[in-house]
């Protein structure tokens, strides 16, 4: 006869009792054959992508050291604290991308949704105005503006930036818009694509 596999009890222990598998039926961590696959591909890709993360992640931290002024080696700096010498830094960095981030907020513009057609129906352009009021709001709730400007400084320091936008729940059951920026080191991507803003990736993920 063919051996019995307990699935059960092989992630979680014999504490519980569990219904008997054969191996002909199939073992799968996931509901089905379909989803055990995209589990592993998904895996294999979040896998492959580690290394050309830690390739950009190591310069990204050094940039933001030096954006903030922290710009010299510990062993140089304790070196020069050894011979009684100052350790002086001239930061030429932090006002270039103070004021790269402040032409940012000064060229700020507005989202405005408009029928292209010159002679659109009277329905279709209220249509408009009404999504132009409802992403207003929503950037209003959720301090988008700000948020786009810190996406943007830390993009001009590391050369990437991330954020989420989501519904969430948990601060009003009616649903709140949320927008939000995350640290990069949660982030992997394809790291076959090479156009600028990932632009064409197959995937990107969140790890945590």
């Amino acid at each position: 006869s063919a051996p019995t596999l307990d699935l059960h009890a092989r992630i979680f222990g014999d504490g519980m009792p569990s219904a008997a598998m054969t191996a002909s039926d199939g073992v799968f961590l996931n509901k089905n054959a379909e989803q055990e696959e995209l589990a592993q591909r998904v895996m294999r890709d979040i896998e492959g992508s580690e290394g050309p993360y830690r390739a950009w992640e190591g310069p990204a931290r050094e940039d933001f050291r030096y954006y903030i002024g922290h710009q010299w080696d510990d062993a140089d700096r304790m070196r020069m604290e050894q011979l009684k010498r100052p350790a002086l830094t001239f930061n030429e960095i932090k006002p270039v991308i103070n004021a790269t981030s402040g032409l940012e907020r000064l060229n700020r513009t507005d989202v405005k949704f408009q029928s292209r057609a010159l002679d659109s129906p009277l329905a279709l352009d209220l249509a408009g105005d009404l999504a132009t009021a409802a992403v207003e709001t929503a950037e209003d709730l959720c301090n988008a503006v700000e948020e786009d400007s810190d996406l943007a400084k830390e993009c001009a320091i590391t050369g990437m930036a991330w954020a989420e936008i989501k519904c969430d729940y948990n601060t009003d059951i009616n649903g709140r818009v949320v927008y939000e920026k995350i640290d990069g080191s949660e982030f992997r991507w394809d790291t076959n694509c090479h156009r600028p803003n990932l632009e064409g990736c197959d995937w990107r993920a969140r790890k945590r």
